[in-house]
């Protein structure tokens, strides 16, 4: 995976990460590799898993009808919960535009 959330697909293309993932399934044994401490690192049968509170398929919740907003405020820092109506405050291009870290 580069640094811009895309991994290799064919010789000369590039794919989103998400994608490549979107075509796994639940319980699926995958291998993958890394690189740790400058060092390429085989990890072999690792098991996909879908939580199991996750509905309709997406793991960041589309909507949230009739549910007030959740928020937690701790030293000056405010946590909610990450939606896609949030994701879309940062463009309707969200997807390229918001964080990754």
């Amino acid at each position: 995976i580069m640094n811009d959330g895309t991994t290799k697909f064919r010789s000369n293309e590039t794919i989103a990460m998400e994608h490549l993932i979107s075509n796994k399934f639940d319980q699926e044994f995958i291998n993958v590799t890394v690189w740790r401490d400058g060092k390429e690192l085989q990890l072999n049968n690792i098991q996909m898993c879908i939580p199991n509170d996750t509905k309709n398929g997406h793991l960041v919740p589309v909507h949230q009808y009739e549910k007030q907003s959740a928020y937690y405020v701790f030293g000056g820092c405010v946590f909610t919960v990450l939606t896609q109506p949030y994701l879309h405050t940062f463009s309707d291009e969200w997807y390229y535009h918001a964080p990754r870290d």
